[in-house]
């Protein structure tokens, strides 16, 4: 800047002008900033380790993340939960791009487990997912999820005094979800789809539950939880065809899942009960046919009406126990109406 200067004052007074001086210098400031930043884009770019910053006392206790690191290890192998997860999430404050930053991530997601903040925990490994992809043992953090899944599921909460508490298993389910959404070929998936399901029938979810045994089935066919995931379908479809006797629809699912799921699962260990309840099932759809039957014939008095739906509760359903009935009133209609022509 001194040389720009000097090199003003050397100019003739034609040009010395205020205008004048103020173009050239800023002509000859940016022609000066412009060659800086070229020689500092030649240099090859090193990133340092910023000393750790203390405001008030609440910074790292250490000055570099390996030391960082260890002071933590050494705070929690000693039963320090609180400190240690605070150390070990300053670490990843403030030296993010460290080496031990994701270990560190997945200590503070541990100490948070261990001191029962296991909602908090799930957040913090969601996090390690998000910052630190490919950094960090996945397999790890999915089964640390796994295990903090099982915790929610067999904590109670409440317990004060002389109350027992009470079980909220569903809290678990938005960690089995994320387990089975990040780790999808994880060998443990499987069992996190089923267990998905197996808390909705358990809450009381019955619809929600059959669309998550179904996922099973469908991402996994080859696995041991396939087959408990189909009879477990066909267990909820036929408690809400117990639970609406005269919903056809929902009497005709039970009956079609559980006749396909004893067709692919025929050595199943519930097969034979499996078994009874699909003749229990075809005895019940036979019986609204035949009732429907029975409400053209008796009130409605529409005999040719009557006559179709005798015709099909003989054709769809020739082994039932009213097959007999239906058989003969058909005959007596029948015979009525050549009689009635004649």
């Amino acid at each position: 800047m001194a040389c720009i200067i000097r090199l003003l004052r050397a100019l003739p007074d034609s040009l010395c002008t205020v205008r004048r001086r103020r173009f050239i210098a800023a002509a000859l400031g940016m022609l000066f900033f412009s060659w800086a930043d070229a020689a500092d884009a030649r240099r090859p770019f090193i990133e340092e380790e910023q000393p750790a910053r203390r405001i008030f006392f609440r910074g790292p206790a250490q000055d570099n993340p390996t030391d960082q690191f260890a002071h933590a290890q050494s705070l929690q192998e000693r039963g320090h939960l609180r400190r240690a997860g605070r150390q070990f999430r300053l670490l990843v404050r403030h030296w993010p791009a460290a080496n031990e930053a994701p270990d560190a991530q997945l200590a503070y997601a541990r100490v948070l487990e261990e001191r029962g903040r296991l909602a908090r925990a799930v957040d913090e490994l969601d996090r390690l997912s998000e910052l630190y992809v490919g950094q960090f043992p996945h397999e790890a953090a999915l089964q640390k999820k796994f295990a903090i899944a099982e915790r929610m599921i067999e904590e109670r909460r409440g317990q004060w005094f002389i109350f027992p508490g009470f079980n909220a298993p569903e809290r678990a389910i938005p960690v089995l979800e994320s387990i089975v959404r990040m780790g999808p070929r994880w060998e443990r998936s499987p069992q996190a789809q089923l267990m998905i399901g197996q808390i909705r029938e358990e809450i009381g979810h019955r619809e929600e539950a059959v669309l998550a045994y179904e996922r099973v089935e469908t991402r996994y066919p080859r696995t041991p939880e396939a087959e408990e995931a189909a009879f477990a379908r066909a267990r909820v479809l036929l408690d809400l065809a117990d639970r609406y006797p005269r919903d056809q629809d929902t009497l005709d699912a039970a009956f079609t899942t559980l006749a396909l799921t004893l067709q692919q699962f025929p050595e199943a260990e519930n097969a034979e009960t499996a078994a009874s309840h699909l003749r229990d099932l075809h005895e019940r759809r036979a019986s609204m046919v035949y009732n429907r039957a029975l409400f053209y014939d008796r009130i409605a008095r529409r005999p040719i009406a009557a006559e179709i739906v005798y015709e099909r509760l003989l054709a769809n359903f020739p082994d039932s126990e009213l097959a007999a009935s239906a058989r003969a009133r058909l005959d007596e209609l029948q015979e009525k109406r050549r009689n009635k022509d004649a």
